[in-house]
């Protein structure tokens, strides 16, 4: 019934009892703007970033749908046909079509490029300042009232999903037809769009979504008034936290068979986009794909020298095994059981392969975390379908972050159960919790270091407000903080260089690696008023020219900023998501790039980007399922792109997009 429904709504959507003029007007405006999109990024040549065999190349965007005489002709005179078919007035109508057009076939007929350049630029502005005041000024009331702002909304989104269909089917050809590469290429128009728009505008979402209390508290007055009854998730409980045992309102909308059958896909998603980068149609010499396999491979060929002695092989794991300097012992010693199960595997290749297990084991974390939270399995859904192609599992990839990777996931449960102890108090919460944390530290020291701050922040903060009880919360800021005492005890007895304050010590001797990809050595964050100078630059870098511009994502950012201004500051998880984002001010103003994407990737922003989805689903209804569609497959299409370009090739002068 529920297909059926949607079936019924699509062909409304698509125009069913609406008048010709309505679908004509809707369907010019479509085409008019498609067009428009290449004109306006290369007639500013916006600078994009394209990642391509690893590397990423920066250069202006220069395309055009046909050409850039054609495209302006075909926008001009789209513009031309909705003036004639939009104004109400006939005498009005036919001055602003007889203006229009006839300056279109003037610069045609005369050769004159400015002209027609000039009627091309200012045609969409036009439109939607037309449509504009006809809405909201009812005295310049002067389109027709077939013009339908709703169709046209359909028709955009209905584009949306077919280019992002196929870009798909584009993005996967080269995977299953190798023989197509030596054919001309077949354009893939939503990833040249999603490089323009992310290029343009990521730096400005990901700024805005981390002084999110700032822009939050700006925006406060306005939002609040006109969202102060549609913001709050139906299923979560806003106040009733104060009362350390409530059991939450969950109300699930999902049943426990497909939230499994979900879950399974998206972590199949998650494994598949750490297999195609080792397609042999992907990666035809077989080589690794972590930038930082190297150091790990070495560490755990360390390790292996010391295989037939327990006590030797846990010293080196802790004390000081290179490179990493006793700073992720626990992570070491997984790595190493996986390497001695499959003992006929290089250790390169099986290391090289653990995003196939890290990536389905973080989108499950996202899972019951968002379930905890907000007690939604809808948006919980949501949250671990984008982990599966989110900045975590992508720049863990590429980059090889496994075993900053492996401790968010044990970070991630240890907030699960951090609010459920919040919530319902209970000893195996308590020391499961505690358990997690002491792993989490002993897993990668400076996700834990992160993970400390935003559980203080956000700790302190319910006890400021009084959400949950005095005694809980402070027994889970002891938690947190008891692994700096155990680090010092670990030191003392072991002789370790590892560990924090050694670390941290240790780290203030480094200098950064040129690179600007490996982690094998810790980084030292060089936090200066000179960098403040350097703050557009370093963001470029962090957004666009490194680590394959895989932070970039405007669409994920779109929706974590849409979430901002639908938030209720009020709810806990909310406040959590805001302190999570805000530890990112500090590198965001004063440190390089290099510092800033190892804090930006211990962030999920998946998580608002999943909140805001959901609320854009729960707002529109219907046609909230049909945006949801576009974005979905428009967010796969662009991981399948750039997974399918991990594969390192020297570097060498390449045709940007």
């Amino acid at each position: 019934m529920a297909m059926l429904a949607f079936a019924v709504y699509i062909t409304k959507a698509l125009g069913r009892h609406k008048s010709l003029i309505s679908i004509a007007t809707s369907a010019t405006l479509v085409l008019t703007s498609f067009f428009y999109i290449y004109t306006v990024g290369s007639y500013f040549k916006v600078g994009i970033s394209v990642l391509h065999h690893f590397y990423n190349y920066i250069g202006f965007f220069h395309l055009y749908v046909i050409s850039k005489y054609i495209d302006h002709i075909i926008i001009a005179l789209g513009t031309s046909i909705w003036f004639g078919l939009a104004i109400k007035k006939q005498s009005a109508r036919f001055v602003v079509t007889l203006i229009y057009g006839g300056l279109t076939a003037i610069a045609v007929i005369a050769k004159l490029d400015v002209i027609l350049d000039f009627l091309a630029l200012l045609s969409i502005p036009l439109l939607i300042l037309l449509l504009a005041c006809n809405r909201y000024v009812p005295k310049m009331r002067i389109l027709n009232k077939d013009v339908d702002t709703d169709l046209s909304s359909n028709y955009i989104i209905i584009a949306g999903l077919v280019i992002s269909i196929a870009g798909v089917i584009v993005s996967l050809t080269p995977l299953f037809f190798t023989s197509s590469s030596a054919s001309t290429p077949i354009r893939n128009y939503a990833y040249e769009i999603f490089v323009l728009f992310s290029s343009f505008f990521s730096p400005l979402l990901i700024t805005l979504l981390i002084l999110c209390f700032p822009v939050k508290l700006l925006f406060n007055r306005y939002l609040d008034n006109k969202n102060k009854n549609k913001n709050k998730l139906p299923d979560a409980s806003t106040n009733s936290s104060n009362n350390s045992n409530n059991n939450g309102n969950k109300t699930s909308t999902i049943s426990r068979t497909k939230i499994i059958f979900y879950l399974s896909l998206f972590m199949l998603l998650s494994a598949s986009m750490a297999l195609i980068p080792h397609l042999p149609a992907v990666n035809k010499d077989n080589l690794p794909v972590g930038a930082d396999i190297q150091d790990y491979t070495t560490a755990i060929k360390h390790l292996s020298a010391y295989s037939n002695n327990p006590q030797e092989l846990i010293r080196h794991a802790f004390v000081k095994e290179l490179p990493f300097y006793g700073d992720r012992p626990v992570s070491l010693l997984v790595f190493f059981a996986a390497v001695k199960i499959v003992p006929s595997v290089d250790p390169t290749y099986v290391i090289d392969y653990l995003p196939l297990i890290l990536g389905p084991a973080l989108v499950l974390a996202i899972f019951f975390l968002m379930r905890e939270m907000t007690s939604n399995d809808t948006i919980s859904i949501l949250a671990a379908f984008i982990t599966a192609v989110s900045f975590q599992v992508l720049v863990g990839i590429y980059s090889g972050y496994y075993a900053n990777w492996f401790a968010l996931i044990i970070g991630y449960f240890a907030f699960v159960f951090l609010f459920r102890f919040l919530k319902r108090p209970s000893k195996l919460n308590f020391i499961t919790y505690s358990i997690l944390v002491i792993l989490l530290l002993l897993s990668h020291v400076y996700t834990w270091a992160m993970v400390a701050v935003v559980t203080v922040i956000f700790l302190l903060a319910m006890l400021k407000f009084n959400y949950y009880r005095r005694k809980n919360i402070i027994l889970l800021l002891l938690v947190i903080l008891s692994p700096a005492a155990v680090d010092i005890i670990r030191t003392s007895i072991t002789g370790s260089i590892g560990g924090i304050s050694s670390s941290l010590q240790y780290a203030s001797q480094l200098t950064p690696h040129t690179g600007g990809i490996s982690s094998a050595a810790v980084y030292a964050p060089q936090l200066s008023l000179e960098q403040f100078a350097s703050f557009r630059g370093n963001l470029l870098d962090t957004t666009e020219h490194f680590l394959g511009g895989l932070f970039g994502n405007f669409i994920i950012l779109a929706l974590g900023l849409y979430w901002l201004f639908r938030a209720n500051r009020v709810e806990p998880y909310n406040i959590f998501i805001m302190v999570f984002l805000s530890i990112a001010i500090v590198p965001l103003f004063f440190s390089d790039w290099i510092f800033q994407t190892r804090v930006f990737y211990n962030i999920p922003f998946q998580i608002p980007a999943a909140i805001g989805l959901y609320y854009i689903i729960k707002q529109q209804q219907m046609k909230g399922m049909m945006i949801l569609l576009p974005i979905c497959i428009w967010l796969i299409a662009i991981s399948i792109v750039e997974v399918s370009n991990f594969y390192p090739v020297t570097p060498h002068h390449q045709p940007l997009l």
